[in-house]
């Protein structure tokens, strides 16, 4: 085989391995990367969960500030839901549901799951709702 032919393959095996492990691992590598940066420079580059003294998920904004977002809160509530109808403790669910209670807000006959702080990247200022966490929540 030629050096030619022998560099081609090898560079499309390359680029067949990279391509599957980076289908495979994204989520876990885009992770790793936003708690890297968040360490070293204090902020992500978009945002990543940290967790309060009850283990509650907060997220850190690539502005340095930490909120509880609703979102992530109703996710892990969930989760924690399923763990209970298999017999795991129900603490966690209980927790995690008590502070999505806390930052319901009731307008007229509705009750939504509201976000407190402003999110100038979308113009969004507090109190403010999502669609999206309304029906995970």
């Amino acid at each position: 085989m030629s050096k030619k032919l022998i560099l081609l393959l090898a560079s499309l095996i390359s680029l067949l391995f990279v391509s599957v492990v980076w289908q495979v691992a994204e989520i876990q590598i885009y992770s790793v990367a936003e708690q890297i940066k968040a360490g070293i420079f204090g902020s992500p580059f978009n945002q990543t969960t940290a967790r309060d003294e009850q283990n509650i998920p907060m997220q850190l904004y690539n502005n340095g500030e930490k909120h509880y977002n609703p979102l992530f809160i109703a996710s892990e509530a969930l989760k924690a839901n399923d763990r209970r109808k298999l017999g795991a403790d129900s603490d966690v669910f209980i927790t995690l549901t008590n502070k999505l209670l806390s930052q319901i807000v009731l307008r007229d006959s509705l009750a939504f799951l509201s976000y407190d702080f402003d999110y100038p990247k979308y113009n969004q200022k507090a109190p403010w709702a999502s669609a999206l966490t309304q029906s995970v929540g």
